[in-house]
């Protein structure tokens, strides 16, 4: 039996935590010993974790301090000889996982893309380079959950990566008209009134505070509509400033961190994802999965579009015109079972898992 480590999981559910707990839960326990390495104290998937009799290893965030973190996140990899440490991240601007994993010689270390682009920050950029030129050499497997997730992560001509699909549980997602009609009556909502989501890391990437923009814009059309934010972040308090300030609080409902999105999911009427930029969003997916129209920003993959209920706009477009998008979207098409078509475009949790495993018997890189 084979022991692995996936790093990281962290306080906010975000796509990466979202792939980890889907992969945990239906990867061979025969075949492996599974620990998550969480940098909280208690990460936004430890109950669901915890549930599937997964260890999960804690250690203090980067934030706490740079040699605490270091310290720690070294005696968790040298605490049990690993033979996968599967690294999940967004970019390469903080490689510390990547070289202890080096320096104690683990005999399969993988990188995993989840994303196309760093922080605003202009140093992350030039770090994420440098990093990526000296420490991603043929030794070490690469995955993406995107083609443009893969040549941002390793570069546009470096093609010896696989593309894994974020797979889902498609069953747990599709439309139910039963589970839809029980979720708008404990949400409080009649059958006229606008349910619109968001769900995702409150994050800069996510740029929620131009979504509350687009909703503020919707509310002159619609003010009986709501927006429901699924989801936590380091701009939680920003965007409350920013309802409040709209004087819109009675039409937006934040909901945390949740495990029962795929139920949220089917009481909604559209998803809106304004994205400054994204990998392969799973909540797109999932959206996608329960045949929920999904309107997303032009910057994102347009592999991410599976129906013809997923449209763009751009980013240049104002709050107004997203908001007239949306309101001419929900009525274009009817909610229905879906699972086939998404299965067939590769989304499927199960068809993932098996390509990973095999991923994993190759031993290093592709």
């Amino acid at each position: 039996m084979k022991k692995i480590l996936f790093i990281e999981a962290t306080a906010s559910k975000g796509g990466i935590e979202t792939f980890i707990l889907n992969t945990c839960k239906h990867l061979d326990k025969k075949k492996y010993n599974i620990t998550v390495l969480a940098d909280c104290s208690k990460c936004s998937i430890e109950n669901d974790l915890i549930a599937e009799k997964i260890k999960i290893r804690h250690i203090p965030p980067l934030k706490s301090g740079v040699i605490k973190y270091i310290v720690n996140l070294w005696k968790t990899i040298d605490s049990r000889k690993y033979d996968i440490v599967h690294i999940n991240k967004n970019s390469l601007s903080d490689p510390i996982a990547l070289i202890i994993c080096k320096l104690k010689k683990i005999p399969q270390i993988i990188v995993h893309s989840h994303n196309t682009h760093p922080t605003a920050n202009s140093s992350a950029h030039v770090l994420h380079e440098f990093f990526r030129k000296i420490l991603l050499d043929k030794n070490i497997g690469k995955i993406a959950c995107s083609e443009q997730a893969g040549e941002w992560m390793f570069g546009k001509n470096n093609h010896s990566y696989m593309l894994l699909k974020n797979g889902i549980e498609l069953k747990r997602f599709s439309f139910n008209p039963e589970l839809r009609n029980k979720v708008r009556n404990e949400l409080n909502l009649s059958d006229s009134t606008l349910a619109v989501c968001n769900v995702g890391r409150l994050s800069e990437q996510k740029n929620p505070l131009f979504l509350i923009e687009i909703m503020n814009s919707l509310l002159k059309i619609r003010p009986d509509a709501k927006l429901f934010i699924i989801g936590k972040g380091e701009l939680e308090n920003a965007i409350k400033k920013k309802v409040n300030d709209f004087g819109i609080k009675k039409n937006v409902v934040f909901l945390g961190n949740r495990s029962d999105i795929n139920e949220l999911l089917q009481g909604m009427d559209i998803f809106l994802m304004p994205s400054l930029y994204e990998g392969l969003p799973i909540a797109a997916v999932e959206a996608q999965a329960s045949s929920l129209p999904l309107l997303i920003s032009d910057t994102v993959d347009k592999g991410i579009k599976l129906l013809n209920s997923t449209e763009f706009e751009s980013l240049n477009s104002s709050a107004d015109v997203w908001a007239k998008h949306c309101l001419e979207l929900v009525p274009k098409f009817n909610r229905r079972n879906v699972e086939t078509e998404i299965r067939n475009h590769g989304y499927d949790i199960e068809k993932s898992t098996l390509e990973l495993e095999k991923f994993y018997c190759k031993g290093k890189s592709k």
